[in-house]
C-alpha cells in the first residue's frame, strides 16, 4: 500500500519487528513528512471505504491549513453565516519584552498588590486569578468593587496591542461574541461596531440593540468595563452567570442563540481549560453548528484531552499557525 500510494517505505524499520512496531512506525513517519492522507486514500479504497477511515479522512482534511482557508473564504463571503468568538488570550499587553493576556497581567498585579499588603498566598495557586482576586479581598478596609477598579485601572495602563483587532472590521461579520471585558471594537470603530453586554449585575444593563446589517455587534458575553462589577473573574461570579444563563428570565437574548445556532462559529484567542466555556457552549448549542473552527497561536499551549473534548463534543477544527498571518490570509477575499 506504500508503493501504491507513492511513498517510499525505506526509511522506515519494518523488518526484525513486531506487527505492532511496523505499524507505529509507519503512522510516525507519514505524520512526520504530512503523508497520512495520501496513505489513506489508497488503504480507505483497499479496505472498501471503511467508515472510520473515511471519518478520519475528513477530520485531517479539515485540519489541513492548505483547505482551511478556502473554506473559510467562502464562509466569511456570507457575512449571516459566521460568529467570531475572542477568547481570553485575544487581548493582550506588551511589558518591557513580555507579552501577557490581560487576565495574566491582571494577576501580576494582584500578586505585586498582595506582597505588598503583605498577604500571604499559598505559592502553587499563584496562577489563579480567582484564587488571587480572593486573597486580595481579604484586605483590611476592603469595599465592593475594589477589584473591578483595580482591573479597570489595569486595563487603562498603556501596552495594550491592539495588532489583531484593525482586521476584525474587515470582516463585517453580523457577531462577534467577545468573552473579555475591553471595548476596543466600538470605541475603535464606532461606525462599524456596536456593543451590548450580558450583566449579570442588573445595575446597568444596557438594552439589546439587535441585529444592525451595516454594523457588527459586539457581544460582551462575560461583562464589560463600562460596568466594572458585571466582569467575570472569579468561579463565584462564573457560578452565578451559570445559574442565569440557565434562568429564562435571564438567559442570553434570543437573538444571539439563534444567530450562533445557524452559524459557521471561529474561536480565536482560547486555551479551552476554563470550565464555564463548556457552560457557555452547551447553552449556545454549539453542537448544532455546521462548523466550529478554533484558531490558536503556535506559542499557545492547549491540552490534548481539551481539544479532543472540544472536538467530539462541538464539532471543533483545531488550527495551530500564527494568528494575525491567519486573519490576514482569511481576509484576502
Amino acid at each position: 500500500m506504500l508503493t501504491d500510494a507513492g511513498i517510499p517505505y525505506g526509511p522506515i524499520t519494518l523488518d526484525n519487528v513486531s506487527q505492532d512496531e511496523a505499524w507505529l512506525n509507519t503512522v510516525e513517519y507519514l505524520y512526520a513528512h504530512e503523508l497520512v492522507e495520501q496513505f489513506l486514500n489508497v488503504f480507505i479504497e483497499v479496505n472498501d471505504g471503511v467508515e472510520d477511515l473515511v471519518k478520519l479522512r475528513e477530520e485531517i482534511e479539515r485540519a489541513s491549513i492548505d483547505k482551511m482557508f478556502p473554506l473559510l473564504k467562502s464562509i466569511l463571503r456570507e457575512r449571516a453565516d459566521c460568529v467570531l468568538f475572542l477568547g481570553p488570550e485575544f487581548l493582550n499587553w506588551r511589558v518591557q519584552r513580555e507579552i501577557y493576556s490581560f487576565n495574566r497581567y491582571f494577576n501580576l498585579k494582584l500578586m505585586q498588590k498582595l506582597k505588598d499588603l503583605d498577604i500571604d498566598y499559598e505559592e502553587i495557586h499563584k496562577d489563579d486569578l480567582s484564587y488571587m482576586i480572593h486573597r486580595f479581598e481579604t484586605k483590611r478596609k476592603f469595599v465592593a468593587g475594589d477589584t473591578e477598579q483595580l482591573a479597570h485601572t489595569i486595563y487603562k495602563s498603556p501596552g495594550m496591542i491592539r495588532d489583531y483587532y484593525r482586521h476584525l472590521p474587515g470582516f463585517k461579520l453580523p457577531l462577534i461574541i467577545n468573552t473579555n471585558p475591553d471595548t476596543v471594537l466600538s470605541d475603535e470603530y464606532p461606525d462599524q461596531c456596536e456593543l451590548a453586554t450580558y450583566d449579570i449585575t442588573n445595575i446597568a444593563p444596557t438594552p439589546f440593540p439587535g441585529l444592525n446589517e451595516q454594523k457588527t455587534l459586539v457581544y460582551n458575553i462575560f461583562g464589560s468595563f463600562q460596568n466594572p462589577p458585571s466582569i467575570l473573574f472569579t468561579e463565584k461570579k462564573a457560578v452565578e452567570f451559570t445559574r442565569n444563563v440557565y434562568d429564562p428570565e435571564t438567559s442570553i437574548p434570543f437573538q444571539i442563540k439563534d444567530l450562533v445556532r445557524s452559524s459557521y462559529c471561529i474561536f480565536i484567542g482560547f486555551n479551552f481549560n476554563d470550565w464555564h466555556f463548556k457552560i457557555l457552549f452547551d447553552v449556545l448549542d454549539l453542537q448544532k453548528q455546521p462548523q466550529n473552527f478554533a484558531f490558536y497561536d503556535i506559542n499557545t499551549q492547549v491540552k490534548e484531552q481539551q481539544i479532543e473534548y472540544y472536538e467530539r463534543h462541538y464539532h471543533m477544527s483545531f488550527i495551530k499557525n500564527d494568528v494575525e498571518a491567519m486573519l490576514e490570509e482569511i481576509l484576502a477575499i
